[in-house]
């Protein structure tokens, strides 16, 4: 009797004892995780509404898609209403239609411009969708103006859907710097144009312009801050819910089928996410922990040169899950900006030029009567653009992205066509090999 006694307290101290660590080990997996997210304070008025308002106020969008684009349609046109060759006559009506939205983001650019902080990973602003279309707008006006050869006129239509792609990604996430990539695409494209039509002052105008709008750059590094703050709020958001675990697992999968990267390798990632071992022992505090590691060393890296070497690095599957676009977009905004010093530069050679009958020896010649500093090659270690006078002309490049410099070599895309136009078999991709040439490599 004794002897069995003894058993039954021993086993009742084991099992006590037993749901002990199981309470701390269950109090250990689901304690909220701490975390401290700033919320910024949003200027009144804010640019960003009367963005959002010129595209709510645009009318027959897809047919400005279109119209800006003149091209040779191929024979019998690809059945969609809207594409066809617009007359200057259909371009001047769609402008008449627009006025409204074109002067409201007129009106934006006299305020400061700041996204609404992304707090939630459900989250989805369909507000920033419009604001291509709003930049394809002004595109259009530019080309109405340079039909009436008013090309100063259609620098600064251009120019300011520049300007507007340089805002859209201020307090942003990644998806915000994207848009304002593609917009500022958009509307550079059409001043490599118009920029050898302007007289020396309104060039002169063009290039202290492109200045102002440089500065306003949003640095890559800040993007990533601003998604490392939505990653962890919506992962706090998130582990608040019993399912959570279900739920990280579904929105790994939702994310990378909505990601750029789409297909088989999106998928696959996802499939691995769901199958990383150890996954469901993992605590709340764990997976926040490693994101918040990885996405601080991530920013740390993003303020690296892009030429600086970089070890490789190997994230943790929920980081690497949410950040599908991550490595691209460092890149294409690194293109942008060594598009948009190419561009700056090349117009205060055009009024130099217009001013001396000849081209500077050297860029310093430059500062600080036509710029106020020369602009540093991006793609570069250090310093800047290169440069070098041809008879009565020039060549200005970038080392583009293999921060390698070729001596003026402009880049060829090997995969694109022989029939493609120039801007296509130009076309700069990460893996490019040569340099970004002024007036060549435009895209």
């Amino acid at each position: 009797m004794m002897r069995m006694r003894k058993w039954l307290i021993w086993g009742c101290g084991v099992a006590v004892a037993a749901a002990a660590v199981a309470a701390v080990s269950w109090w250990y997996m689901e304690a909220p995780p701490m975390v401290t997210i700033p919320k910024p304070k949003m200027p009144r008025p804010n640019a960003y509404d009367y963005y959002v308002a010129a595209g709510r106020a645009m009318r027959d969008a897809k047919k400005i898609a279109w119209a800006i684009d003149d091209s040779k349609r191929p024979p019998g046109g690809s059945g969609i209403p809207e594409d066809r060759v617009y007359s200057p006559a259909e371009k001047a009506a769609l402008i008449t239609k627009n006025r409204e939205a074109l002067a409201l983001v007129r009106q934006g650019f006299t305020y400061e411009y700041r996204n609404p902080p992304m707090r939630s990973l459900t989250a989805y602003d369909r507000n920033r969708s419009k604001f291509r279309t709003v930049a394809r707008l002004l595109v259009l006006e530019g080309q109405t103006k340079e039909a009436r050869g008013d090309w100063a006129g259609a620098m600064d239509s251009y120019l300011d859907a520049v300007r507007m792609g340089e805002d859209i990604p201020r307090g942003g996430v990644l998806i915000t710097k994207l848009v304002g990539i593609a917009t500022q695409d958009i509307g550079r494209h059409e001043m490599w144009k118009a920029a050898d039509h302007l007289s020396a002052e309104r060039a002169a105008a063009a290039a202290r312009r492109m200045e102002d709008i440089m500065a306003r750059h949003v640095p890559y590094a800040d993007v990533l801050q601003e998604e490392k703050w939505l990653g962890q709020a919506g992962l706090v958001e998130m582990m608040a819910k019993p399912t959570w675990r279900i739920e990280l697992a579904l929105l790994v999968s939702l994310i990378q089928e909505d990601s750029l990267e789409r297909g088989s390798p999106g998928k696959k990632r996802a499939t691995d996410f769901l199958r990383t071992p150890g996954l469901l022992m993992r605590s709340k505090r764990a997976i926040l922990f490693s994101y918040t590691r990885d996405m601080d060393l991530l920013i740390a890296r993003a303020r690296l040169r892009y030429a600086a070497k970089r070890p490789p690095i190997t994230l943790d599957p929920v980081t690497e899950a949410l950040l599908p676009i991550a490595g691209p977009t460092r890149f294409w905004d690194t293109r942008g900006e060594a598009q948009n010093a190419l561009l700056t530069v090349a117009l205060a050679l055009h009024v130099y030029r217009l001013e001396h009958s000849r081209h500077p020896a050297t860029l310093a010649a430059l500062v600080p009567s036509y710029l106020k500093r020369l602009p540093n090659d991006p793609f570069a270690l250090a310093g800047p653009l290169r440069y070098e006078p041809v008879r009565s002309k020039y060549v200005l490049y970038s080392v583009g992205p293999d921060s390698k410099d070729d001596g003026g070599r402009p880049i060829v895309d090997a995969k694109a066509p022989t029939s493609a136009t120039p801007y296509w078999r130009h076309n700069v991709d990460s893996d490019s090999k040569g340099d970004i040439v002024a007036g060549v490599n435009t895209r």
